[in-house]
């Protein structure tokens, strides 16, 4: 049975989970994760999952979208796509945070929060991956 994880102001632990099983099951379909983060806009008061990968550039990310739609649906957590961004490497944001944070290909969790990097403000972040 399936259940969907509610992304919400504040960093839920369901998120975490959700995110990591997401990143794995990515990794197991072979698709290339470059970094994985869950990223808060504090405009929006929201979350969102935030996967980069150069597939974005090479298929487009409707493609994208569609490739995790098929993995989330295959998942027993289940996450709205509205709740999930995809980037290219060479998109700023992606750019930026690797510049401060290395992870490697592996996961991890580190969590990064009220930091300013060229003069942006991170204002808060869970980190999977950052390769």
């Amino acid at each position: 049975m399936a259940f969907q994880v509610v992304v919400t102001k504040g960093f839920a632990e369901d998120m975490k989970t959700t995110g990591e099983e997401l990143l794995r099951a990515l990794d197991k379909e072979g698709f290339q994760v470059v970094s994985c983060f869950w990223l808060y806009f504090p405009e929006a008061e929201t979350w969102r999952l935030v996967i980069v990968s150069p597939e974005v550039r090479q298929q487009g990310p409707t493609k994208v979208y569609e490739f995790i739609r098929g993995v989330v649906s295959k998942m027993a957590v289940q996450i709205s796509l509205q709740d999930v961004g995809v980037l290219d490497p060479s998109d700023e944001l992606a750019d930026l945070m690797r510049r401060v944070v290395k992870t490697g290909t592996g996961i991890s969790g580190i969590r990064f929060a009220n930091n300013v990097i060229n003069g942006r403000l991170i204002e808060d972040a869970y980190i999977y991956r950052m390769n």
